[in-house]
């Protein structure tokens, strides 16, 4: 799609990306620009998982019910989805939507990625005292395997909790190892997820693939 060109900066007093040169005398033809916009939509709905799935007319009507829920929503509140997440948290979790969400069932596609949301205390102190978890200290990594790990330099946990001076010790060095400091060197570079990189990378399914 024909947009005009921008020169786009970043602000030194902000973290956003901000357009300081946009010609806004510029004409956009709309027309051509929904049908641009509508065509693409379209060709990427192509790949859509739920393609090939049929809802029952229960599913629709719950669809639709909880679709006007969501509208009533942006018109009393236009920046519920987009405003600070802890500004709207009351009034997202208050709301009627929140409630029906909270009570459906959920389907297969509703899931979590463990590495990424369980606390690193539950890596460590339950998944870490499993035989099949190894590690590699030069490395920092984990492997998962009861088929056994001929790796080089990958060692189960439970034999090199033994030469630390205490369980506790070595759990605190797994911690330690895993979570992020300042100053840390990071291959990420989003403001947000760089902090996150370490224990991504550690992990990196590895340590829950058994599940």
């Amino acid at each position: 799609m024909s947009l005009p060109s921008t020169t786009s900066k970043l602000n030194d007093d902000s973290d956003f990306w901000v357009v300081d040169d946009f010609d806004f005398s510029a004409e956009i033809d709309m027309e051509q620009w929904n049908k641009e916009r509508d065509e693409l939509v379209q060709l990427s709905n192509k790949d859509l998982f739920s393609n090939k799935v049929k809802l029952s007319d229960k599913a629709i009507a719950a669809e639709k019910k909880l679709f006007k829920l969501r509208e009533e929503m942006l018109t009393e509140d236009p920046t519920c989805a987009t405003g600070f997440y802890y500004d709207k948290l009351d009034a997202l979790k208050s709301s009627k939507l929140y409630d029906c969400l909270n009570h459906m069932p959920k389907t297969v596609v509703h899931h979590i990625h463990l590495t990424a949301a369980a606390p690193i205390a539950f890596l460590v102190e339950k998944l870490c005292y499993y035989d099949f978890v190894y590690f590699n200290q030069k490395d920092q990594m984990f492997k998962v395997s009861k088929k056994g790990c001929e790796l080089p330099g990958y060692v189960k946990v439970n034999e090199l909790r033994q030469y630390w001076e205490s369980s506790t010790a070595f759990d605190k060095y797994l911690s330690d190892s895993i979570l992020l400091f300042e100053g840390t060197e990071t291959q990420e570079h989003h403001e947000i997820w760089k902090y996150f990189q370490p224990k991504f990378m550690m992990t990196l399914g590895k340590l829950t693939n058994f599940y």
